[in-house]
């Protein structure tokens, strides 16, 4: 069976897909939701599909208690083997990033765009491992990923808002900003898109319009998952500390 990426998936199962497709949305837009994926792993335990899917939440974690889980994890796959080439790649990076080998990681999931370039979660979880790395030094590796990638996902919201970013690590703001604009006209509220613009901001030094900006973004991270609506928040008031509002800043 296919997800909705036109991606080929190890199961019979329409449910399987669907609750695999919801976990790629969560993680791309990142929206809350994507913990759901424990207990449906737990629910499925013969679905290569989903305990990888699992597997890739608890590394997300970065705690000793989410990268045990994530282990145990790979355990139960590496007993499954029923995988097709695109699965054998993310279990070939799953193992690395669980291993703390974060750059051949990140060459893992370069190789599987490479010959699967719909896979966009894969795309996502490299831009986890190049911030690993450190995300600035980075950023060229993380940009040329994107920009190969680009041709196949240029109307994508959640892509545009990664190239983006990408695109700011290198220091070309405004193309930076161009991609952002881009992501958040095309589906509003793209938080990721958002925060792109929160670092060309600071760049361009604006204050007033940053704030503009900042501000009329904040219900949308209510709506987001908890690391990103705390991180953007963090921008916000950064951006009040900036012109002395201390009050405002501890506020926020």
């Amino acid at each position: 069976m296919t997800s909705l990426q036109g991606l080929e998936l190890s199961t019979g199962d329409a449910a399987v897909v669907s609750i695999f497709d919801d976990f790629s949305k969560c993680i791309l837009h990142v929206a809350p939701g994507a913990e759901r994926i424990v207990p449906e792993s737990e629910n499925h335990p013969d679905e290569p599909v989903l305990v990888m899917a699992c597997v890739l939440f608890w590394l997300f974690g970065q705690t000793p208690e989410t990268v045990a889980l994530a282990a145990k994890g790979l355990r139960q796959l590496h007993a499954l083997h029923s995988f097709n080439s695109r699965e054998h790649h993310w279990l070939r990076a799953l193992d690395q990033w669980s291993k703390r080998n974060f750059n051949a990681a990140a060459q893992e999931f370069e190789d599987l765009t490479t010959a699967f370039p719909e896979d966009l979660l894969a795309a996502k979880s490299a831009e986890f491992m190049y911030y690993i790395l450190g995300q600035q030094h980075s950023g060229q590796r993380f940009l040329e990923h994107m920009l190969r990638l680009r041709p196949l996902h240029q109307n994508e919201a959640d892509f545009l808002a990664m190239e983006a970013f990408a695109h700011e690590l290198c220091g070309d703001l405004k193309m930076a900003r161009s991609r952002a604009e881009e992501s958040l006209t095309l589906l509003p509220g793209t938080v990721w898109a958002q925060h792109a613009m929160e670092h060309v901001l600071l760049w361009e030094g604006n204050d007033d319009a940053a704030l503009q900006l900042l501000t009329s973004w904040t219900s949308d991270w209510k709506a987001c998952a908890r690391p990103v609506h705390s991180h953007n928040a963090w921008h916000l008031a950064l951006a009040r500390l900036d012109r002395l509002e201390t009050e405002e800043a501890w506020r926020v």
